[in-house]
């Protein structure tokens, strides 16, 4: 019985490393499929493709992506984010707990042309937020690409070009009270997500997200 044990407990750590090198521990390949439905569109990055896979992936099960890809951002082990020092770790470790089975965004090119022109106009300009140069707001913005919608978000990270820190940055949202930024992530309501990151004059980098429903879809 003991030597059982001991084989089923050897198989269970070849999988957890073999999920590693597929990815993340935890997550099956046809999960980490499913989280990808950027993989096809040609007009994005590798890297907005990957920040598009992490939000789904966030989206699908919150508390595996603390224990994953999470850690690729913090480096902080998740069992220290239930009583930190820091309330914006220990109320993302509570969001995220409740987090599970969140339809993933679909990748639009249409958002994605919104989300570039702020990303280069901001960077351009050295600017943060979400007023372009030219004074336009994010909906007068949008509306310029999108002629009808029901819902629009945006989401703007700055100094980070690896997928895994731009979105966790954005779902740890610190300093931000009202956790805008990682209330549009996990946003049940929309539906489609358009992806930018270009150089900041400022920051090195800048990643804009944009956010939409649609009536009729």
């Amino acid at each position: 019985m003991r030597q059982i044990i001991h084989k089923t407990i050897t198989l269970l750590w070849i999988g957890m490393l073999m999920g590693w090198q597929q990815g993340g521990p935890g997550w099956t390949a046809a999960e980490l499929q499913l989280a990808d439905t950027a993989r096809e569109a040609d007009y994005l990055t590798a890297g907005e493709k990957e920040v598009i896979k992490l939000v789904n992936l966030a989206r699908m099960d919150g508390l595996r992506y603390l224990y994953t890809f999470y850690q690729d951002y913090r480096q902080m082990p998740v069992e220290e984010m239930k009583n930190p020092d820091n309330e914006y770790v220990r109320s993302l470790y509570l969001d995220l707990q409740q987090v599970q089975g969140l339809p993933v965004l679909l990748p639009d090119k249409k958002l994605y042309r919104a989300a570039a022109y702020h990303a280069r106009d901001m960077g351009q300009s050295g600017r943060i937020g979400h007023t372009s140069t030219n004074g336009q707001d994010m909906a007068e913005r949008l509306t310029g690409y999108i002629k009808r919608w029901q819902r629009i978000t945006e989401n703007c990270s700055y100094g980070y070009r690896q997928p895994a820190k731009i979105v966790g940055q954005l779902l740890l949202d610190e300093d931000v009270p009202s956790l805008g930024h990682r209330k549009n992530i996990l946003d049940p309501q929309v539906t489609h997500i358009g992806v930018a990151i270009a150089p900041h004059a400022k920051y090195q980098f800048n990643c804009v997200m944009d956010f939409c429903a649609y009536p009729d879809r």
